[in-house]
Formats: C-alpha cells, sequence, structure tokens
C-alpha cells in the first residue's frame, strides 16, 4: 500500500488481507503526543467554558456544544498534525481511500445492527442484574432544549464526532499500531482509549466492544470510510430514539 494519494480501488487488497497494510511512518511516540495533545486540550476547553458560563449571559448549553465542537476538531487535528502533517502524507494515508466495491451497504447495516445489538444487549443485562441506577440518567437532549440545541448535538452527534473519533482512535491510533504491535493489541488500545475518552465508567462496557466492531470493520476493509458510516449510522439512530420517545 503506497503513501501518494489516493487508491484506485482495485489497488486495495482483498478484505481478508487489509489489516496486512504496509507499516506507516507514524508510530508509537507519536501516537503518545496525539494522545498527550488531546489530554492537555481538555482542561483548556474545560475552562473557557467555565469563564463564559461565569463571565458572560450565554446559554449553558449552547457553550456545551459549541466547545465539544472544539474538542472534537482538536481530537482530528492532533491526528492530523502528527501523522498526515509530521511526515508529509496525505488524508488517504490515514485511511481515506477508495472502499472496495460491492459490500458497502452490507458492511455498513451490518456494522450498526451490531452496535445497536451490544448497546440494548448490556442494557437488558444491567437491567436484568437490578443494576439499572448505574446507566447513565442524563438524556441527550431535553423537553426544554431550544431548536438551536437539538440541531447542534444531533450535527455534533451525528457528524462530527464519527469524524473526528474514526479519524484519531482508527486511522491514527490504530493504523499507526497494527504493523507494529499486531492487529489484536492495537485494536484492543484503540479500543480501550475509545472507552476512556467517553469518560462515563457506566458505559465503558459496551463503547469498548463498540471500538472492537468499529476496529474491526476498519481492519477487514482498508477503508476509514466504513466504520465513519458505521459509527455515523449508529449515532444517528440513537439520536433520532432519542428525539421520538
Amino acid at each position: 500500500m503506497r503513501y501518494d494519494g489516493l487508491m484506485d480501488p482495485d489497488e486495495l487488497p482483498p478484505a481478508e488481507d487489509a489489516s496486512d497494510a504496509s507499516l506507516p511512518p507514524w508510530g508509537t511516540g507519536d501516537i503518545v503526543w496525539g494522545v498527550f495533545a488531546v489530554l492537555l486540550a481538555v482542561p483548556v476547553i474545560v475552562g473557557v467554558g467555565a469563564a463564559l458560563i461565569v463571565g458572560a449571559d450565554v446559554d449553558k448549553a449552547i457553550v456545551a456544544m459549541a466547545l465539544s465542537a472544539v474538542l472534537e476538531s482538536v481530537v482530528a487535528g492532533a491526528a492530523w498534525w502528527f501523522s498526515v502533517r509530521k511526515y508529509g502524507l496525505r488524508w488517504a494515508d490515514l485511511g481515506f481511500r477508495w472502499a472496495p466495491r460491492g459490500r458497502s451497504f452490507f458492511i455498513v447495516a451490518g456494522g450498526v445492527v451490531a452496535g445497536l445489538a451490544i448497546a440494548g444487549g448490556y442494557g437488558a443485562i444491567v437491567e436484568a442484574l437490578g443494576l439499572e441506577e448505574s446507566l447513565p440518567t442524563t438524556p441527550l437532549f431535553d423537553d426544554e432544549s431550544s431548536t438551536t440545541v437539538v440541531a447542534l448535538g444531533a450535527t455534533l452527534a451525528v457528524l462530527a464526532a464519527p469524524l473526528a473519533e474514526e479519524v484519531f482512535f482508527r486511522g491514527f491510533v490504530f493504523g499507526g499500531l497494527r504493523g507494529r504491535i499486531g492487529v489484536r493489541f492495537a485494536a484492543l488500545i484503540s479500543a480501550a482509549l475509545f472507552m476512556v475518552a467517553h469518560v462515563n465508567p457506566a458505559v465503558f462496557v459496551p463503547i469498548f466492544l463498540i471500538g472492537l466492531l468499529l476496529t474491526w470493520v476498519y481492519a477487514k476493509t482498508g477503508s476509514l470510510w466504513y466504520p465513519i458510516l458505521v459509527h455515523l449510522g449508529y449515532n444517528g439512530l440513537v439520536v433520532l430514539i432519542t428525539l421520538t420517545t
């Protein structure tokens, strides 16, 4: 797999061989720096948000959405800075390649269904054990949310988050590690970081499993568009269910 731009679909390796891609130039050190950059940005972004809320008459929800958008930009930007920019690559080298033909619908639809099954199955198990109080209780939107807040929140959840997070966790982290420590360990690390990034321990288990699912989709296809579309579809259905129930 060359690092000279977008690949023609016919040049992609078969799905079963997609995990054997050539070693990318960015490695463990770059990934550590990328994670550190994101961690460093979080308190700065939170501090700015707190200052805005205290010092100005602004809608807290709008501020939260704006800061979330900034954070997603930082996540994608860190991946770009320590890979594409640093080594003079193109976005194609980070995973934005042409996807194999013929299986798009089935891979995306199957991935979305599997993600929903993971989340639903985990919720059912937790409720069966009488531990439903440990599940998140804060809704994504409430009855008092303005149209602007709902629109911004839906855009972040359905578009910004899948794009930024797949670039970082699958394209950058998994892509940089799989040729060095093996696909399995790279997938575990990518999914673990994805899990921790969601902060709430109550959802760590399903988020970790969904992270593994998204990594598997990328490893099997060699195209970052697939996990992005699966992530987008999953988040989109979650938002839709939230807004209609």
